[in-house]
């Protein structure tokens, strides 16, 4: 990962959210164990996750913000941390996500734009992070298979439980 200089509210919010006590500035380390908590870096090996990860940051939301806006094409892939997201179909609400889930994967793997629009349920942190997914050895592509499955799994889940809640399964 780069270095990113992070504010002091950014630094509380890591703190807090990885539980640790403390955090450097250059200390890649603490993302990539916040990082493999999520499902979407299951198996891989820190220097992995490592080579996957850049610019990570810590975004913290007030009530109604915006966080990603209808037809924009994410590059981002978002870590809801803590509260709560609403999704938008236009004006209207269509579901309330909490913590712990990741969204911003469709547009990331499609590269198609968003069809609707996020904004924070109350406060929220959010963790984002751009990917480096530049094959350069086959170790590399081993790698992002596993990055690409992880997400696929991940998908395919929430597909079944939404599935699920409609009556469909």
């Amino acid at each position: 990962m780069l270095f990113t200089k992070y504010s002091t509210e950014e630094i509380n919010l890591m703190l807090e959210v990885g539980k640790m006590k403390r955090f450097s500035q250059y200390d890649d380390n603490q993302f990539i164990q916040i990082a493999k908590k999520l499902p979407i870096f299951q198996n891989l090996k820190d220097s992995d996750i490592a080579s996957i990860m850049l610019n990570c940051k810590f975004l913290k939301f007030k009530n109604n913000q915006l966080i990603i806006k209808d037809g924009i094409v994410s590059s981002e892939i978002f870590y809801l941390a803590s509260g709560k997201i609403n999704i938008l179909l236009g004006e209207r609400v269509i579901k309330v996500v909490e913590a712990g889930n990741i969204f911003g994967l469709g547009s990331f793997v499609t590269k198609e734009p968003l069809e609707v629009s996020i904004t924070s349920h109350g406060s929220s942190a959010v963790m984002s992070f751009n990917t480096n997914l530049q094959v350069t050895t086959e170790s590399k592509a081993y790698t992002y298979f596993l990055f690409y499955k992880n997400i696929s799994k991940y998908l395919s889940s929430k597909i079944k439980s939404i599935s699920k809640s409609m009556g469909y399964i």
